[in-house]
């Protein structure tokens, strides 16, 4: 009878640690929220995860913070990322700012942004779909390599390269095409894949740096 009554005490205890956490990460979340989406100008979900998140949360060191966000505006850019998810693990924030973290994105493009980024005489042609980005010459729809390449400054640009030798689509599109990016301080661009009818981008960030930016 001791030891069950024991076991239930401490099943007790665990459960209000629980229930507290969860208490904390929605409070912390919520201002995590509060914080960002003026920032970033829509409305923008948190979420603070692993081992008791939110407890960890009060003393500024959160293990996992998810954030996603729809139709995000690049800063001085004409672009919006469709969806964003954004993950920083063993963030350390001291007052309003983070001090240490890493973190990782994921940027969606539909097919209306990958056009609007796109060069004018390329635009119109591009189409997402299949896990492809296709341009239609009329008589066939032709997939082009999208490849990331790293520039002086942090920058980087999407180099859309056809396959092999085709005459006509370089005329269309003049060889290999590269579509700039400009990546603010902090923010590496790693990958770009197509993903059913989206233009994924994924790479790395640092949260001090994009928050002191």
């Amino acid at each position: 009878m001791t030891v069950a009554i024991a076991i239930a005490a401490v099943a007790l205890v665990v459960c209000a640690v629980v229930v507290v956490d969860a208490i904390a990460g929605a409070r912390a979340e919520d201002a995590v929220e509060a914080q960002v989406e003026p920032e970033v100008g829509v409305d923008v979900r948190a979420r603070i995860g692993g081992p008791f998140g939110g407890l960890r949360a009060i003393t500024g060191r959160i293990p996992v913070l998810e954030l996603t966000a729809a139709a995000v505006p690049v800063p001085d850019q004409d672009l919006v990322i469709t969806d964003l998810l954004v993950e920083v693990r063993d963030l350390v924030v001291e007052g309003d700012a983070p001090v240490a973290g890493e973190g990782t994105f994921r940027a969606a493009l539909d097919v209306t942004q990958v056009r609007a980024a796109a060069p004018p005489e390329l635009a119109d042609l591009i189409d997402l779909s299949d896990d492809a980005l296709v341009v239609d010459l009329g008589l066939a729809a032709v997939p082009l390599d999208v490849v990331v390449v790293p520039l002086a400054g942090g920058d980087a640009s999407l180099r859309l390269e056809p396959p092999g030798d085709i005459a006509l689509l370089d005329e269309v599109v003049g060889g290999v095409t590269e579509v700039p990016l400009e990546v603010p301080d902090g923010v590496v661009v790693a990958a770009a894949a197509v993903v059913g009818a989206r233009l994924v981008l994924t790479g790395t960030l640092d949260p001090v740096v994009v928050a002191a930016g």
